[in-house]
């Protein structure tokens, strides 16, 4: 994911997670939803809300594309570690 946004020059726009709240994350905040961390801002998007909102907007050809996309996401072994790695990396910058 890092990758995509140093090449877009987006260091300073938030940045969005897509997970199960309160599941995935407890939001201990001043802002909804979001989290600030050395400088970066972090905006978390309940799934279930995400699924809706894509459902009613995608027609069905963008809905079965949106599909394959994330099934190769998901497939894709070696999404972890370049995750990480890319965290690892944005925040080193951030010392």
């Amino acid at each position: 994911m890092y990758w995509h946004v140093e090449g877009l020059n987006a260091f300073d726009k938030p940045l969005t997670f897509i997970c199960r709240i309160p599941e995935d994350i407890t939001l201990i905040s001043a802002e909804r939803d979001a989290y600030r961390y050395k400088g970066r801002v972090f905006d978390f998007v309940d799934i279930r809300r995400f699924i809706v909102v894509v459902c009613a907007l995608l027609t069905p050809q963008q809905m079965q594309l949106l599909l394959q996309e994330l099934q190769a996401f998901v497939a894709d072994v070696n999404v972890s570690p370049k995750t990480k790695q890319g965290w690892n990396s944005i925040f080193e910058q951030a010392k």
